[in-house]
């Protein structure tokens, strides 16, 4: 196995020679996103200064002020990446491309690109509020309301543990033996099973407690897929 450093050394030693950040810009992002993936953050898609029918598409590297990419695509390819739903073109002007960026949706389909620290930060908060709304609603039992805070949370900052147990605690109370299963294995080596199950604990007492709203039809857990994925950073 090799580690995320030497991963991102091999890749780049496959691409052509990089191009500094601040000759593109940013004219969209890789996939499409609904409302059930929002807030996140989104790979971007580059389109070079000389040359404006080169675009670059994730799997990329920036490291060091500079974008590695063997995914370059014209005009024409752009089009139709974007008609198939694979890419979102923006229809505002492009943003310029910096070092140390990231560039985040929020749940208003809102751009945002911000230094990393201050898109952790407003992610940070965001996934915070939204657990404070669960925990709140866990307290009448509306789980419709819960289930949509966790949700948010989660596609905001996907390490939290909290949410994941506030949906155990909802999958046990309904016997949702696979849902249950399910929250057990995200939560991963973040926690230990039996820290996990304290947590879950606690968020039982509350919904025993709570006087039940209306249900909801559907589970409405969902993951957004392009998180951490398609862009590749460097360590």
């Amino acid at each position: 196995m090799y580690s995320v450093l030497e991963e991102t050394s091999i890749l780049i030693s496959r691409m052509p020679d990089p191009l500094p950040i601040f000759q593109v810009k940013i004219v969209g992002y890789a996939n499409k996103l609904t409302e059930s993936m929002l807030p996140t953050v989104v790979p971007p898609v580059f389109r070079s200064i000389a040359n404006p029918d080169h675009f670059f598409l994730p799997p990329y590297v920036l490291k060091d002020g500079h974008l590695w990419s063997d995914q370059k695509r014209d005009a024409r390819e752009l089009r139709q990446l974007e008609e198939r739903g694979d890419v979102t073109l923006f229809a505002e002007p492009p943003l310029e491309a910096k070092p140390d960026y990231e560039l985040w949706i929020d749940s208003e389909n809102q751009r945002h690109y911000e230094s990393n620290s201050d898109a952790e930060e407003a992610l940070q908060a965001i996934a915070e509020q939204c657990i404070s709304e669960a925990e709140e609603a866990l307290k009448t039992g509306d789980y419709t309301t819960a289930k949509n805070a966790t949700r948010k949370a989660m596609c905001a900052n996907d390490r939290l543990i909290e949410p994941l147990a506030i949906r155990a605690a909802i999958a046990q109370k309904e016997n949702e033996l696979g849902q249950l299963n399910l929250m057990f294995h995200l939560v991963g080596s973040r926690s230990t099973k039996a820290g996990f199950k304290l947590m879950v604990a606690g968020y039982e007492e509350i919904l025993a407690s709570a006087t039940t709203c209306a249900r909801p039809a559907a589970d409405l857990f969902t993951c957004h897929p392009m998180h951490n994925i398609a862009l590749q950073r460097a360590a």
